[in-house]
């Protein structure tokens, strides 16, 4: 047997190597990459400096993608909070969505991405939205807020309080006082 491992240490020293990275990769659920620091004694949770997160279990095939400065997982990792984030929503066949902003939380029990502190967005497609907060829901696929907000794009413009935004079906409707442009002329409605 020493015979063996004196002739062939090196396959079986790369066999255990192969093995070990195989396990690892097999425990990994979701995508999260970030570096770890160490929270302070008064604080809950883990704290994580530039990670970068991806859900893909949300309705109509919506996934989403998050990129933060930091993150606070809870220590029953139900809840996230994140500050300097940019998320991005990616339905099937349609154009993908950019969110910006300064802070948010994530309830992973309800779904729900609570997002604030002025929030910019992007399509693929030429529009932005411009709004101080506004809530994603991953299981309906829909992006609400209920303050100011406006849409700029190549064929209108759209300026309003309250929104809903089904990103999956890029359907998007305006609640309240809402001022419209398209082609550079002025509809109200």
């Amino acid at each position: 047997m020493s015979a063996f491992f004196r002739k062939n240490w090196p396959l079986v020293g790369i066999a255990l190597l192969v093995l070990t990275v195989l396990f690892y990769l097999g425990r990994s659920h979701k995508e999260v990459v970030g570096k770890p620091v160490n929270p302070g004694p008064a604080e809950e949770g883990v704290k994580l400096e530039d990670i970068h997160f991806t859900n893909e279990s949300t309705g109509d095939g919506l996934r989403w993608t998050l990129d933060a400065k930091e993150v606070r997982i809870s220590d029953d990792r139900q809840r996230v909070s994140f500050t300097d984030f940019l998320l991005k929503l990616e339905p099937q066949n349609r154009p993908v969505v950019h969110l910006e902003g300064k802070s948010g939380q994530y309830d992973k029990a309800v779904g729900r991405l609570v997002l604030s502190g002025s929030l910019r967005g992007r399509t693929e497609d030429g529009y932005t939205i411009v709004t101080e907060s506004a809530v994603f829901d991953q299981n309906e696929g829909v992006l609400t807020t209920d303050g100011a907000v406006s849409i700029t794009g190549p064929l209108f413009s759209v300026e309003g309080r309250g929104l809903a935004y089904y990103v999956a079906r890029e359907v998007l409707e305006i609640k309240s006082e809402v001022k419209t442009q398209m082609n550079g002329k002025p509809w109200v409605s």
